[in-house]
């Protein structure tokens, strides 16, 4: 879905699939908000205390977002002229032109917290990196991805494989 999309676009699903950011949160990013040493970006949510946070860019998404910030000023926003609509209507085109029927922008988040936790994430890490409370809800809608010993080690290598395969292509 990142591959299909076009610059900015693809930077922005980037940053949504790789830190489970809310759209809102990603579209008014400036460079201010990221800490390339920490490889951690200041997600500043309104809708609770909770949302306002430092979330974890994945592994695999740093090198597109570091290469799209490397030549902005320190205030310059991310994502300039994108609103929620332009990036719904975005999404959707993608979508068609790939098959995918019923992903919805939102849940990009869904996609990071089942990766994540697939992965081997604890239900704290994934919680405060979605800007959840608590666990509650992270275990109530995640918790049946959680991987045996056996999975994790499978996926892990799976998702490796891909992983690498997309950074050569």
């Amino acid at each position: 879905l990142i591959d299909a999309q076009e610059h900015p676009y693809n930077v922005l699903y980037t940053v949504l699939h790789g830190t489970g950011m809310e759209l809102s949160v990603a579209i008014a990013l400036t460079k201010r908000d990221i800490d390339p040493v920490r490889r951690e970006i200041r997600a500043k949510g309104t809708k609770t205390k909770y949302r306002d946070r430092h979330a974890t860019v994945v592994d695999w998404a740093w090198p597109m977002i570091e290469r799209h910030i490397a030549l902005l000023t320190p205030n310059a926003p991310l994502f300039p002229g994108i609103n929620r609509w332009t990036a719904s209507d975005k999404h959707r085109q993608a979508c068609k032109s790939l098959g995918l029927e019923d992903y919805q922008l939102k849940d990009s988040r869904h996609t990071y917290a089942v990766r994540a936790i697939r992965g081997g994430a604890s239900f704290e890490f994934v919680a405060r990196q979605l800007g959840h409370a608590d666990t509650t809800m992270a275990v109530k809608v995640y918790g049946r991805f959680t991987p045996t010993d056996s999975e994790r080690t499978d996926w892990e290598e799976n998702a490796s494989a891909q992983d690498a395969a997309r950074a050569q292509a």
